[in-house]
């Protein structure tokens, strides 16, 4: 959709009001807390990173000192891999995020989460199977020659 919104980077489009707190997902499962920090923590205006590691949910809520700087960020790490089979960052402008991050500064309720697992290997589509299948039968196979 190209129309209403606002840009989110790497051609995305939100529709959440901007606010001083980004809210980010999609991170791989070898991946941890600190490793989304460090993809953050020199922005400009940055203020912290509240990691939620539950069970079956692996976000991070990055606070800006401003709502300027925040869009920034949301722009600049939209779909952010640390490789190339990863799915990518996706990140949004928290909802309710003044109230929470006052919460959280002050009584420090966040909790770090680390890697879980694996990273997932590249799924190779049908197409990519057929060529590779097609190539690996042309060059193994011999042509045969008749008796003479």
């Amino acid at each position: 959709d190209r129309f209403g919104g606002f840009a989110a980077g790497n051609g995305q489009r939100t529709y959440t009001k901007p606010s001083y707190t980004l809210y980010v997902t999609g991170i791989p499962d070898a991946e941890s807390s600190d490793a989304v920090q460090s993809v953050f923590e020199f922005d400009e205006g940055f203020l912290q990173c509240r990691p939620v590691g539950h069970k079956s949910k692996r976000m991070v809520f990055v606070d800006y000192d401003s709502i300027e700087h925040a869009t920034r960020a949301l722009q600049a790490h939209q779909g952010w891999k640390w490789e190339p089979v990863d799915e990518g960052l996706k990140i949004d402008y928290d909802q309710d995020a003044r109230n929470k991050r006052n919460t959280a500064l002050d009584l420090g309720l966040y909790e770090k989460f680390y890697a879980i697992g694996p990273r997932k290997a590249e799924v190779e589509s049908e197409s990519q199977m057929f060529a590779r299948l097609k190539a690996e039968s042309s060059s193994g196979s011999t042509t045969k020659s008749s008796k003479a």
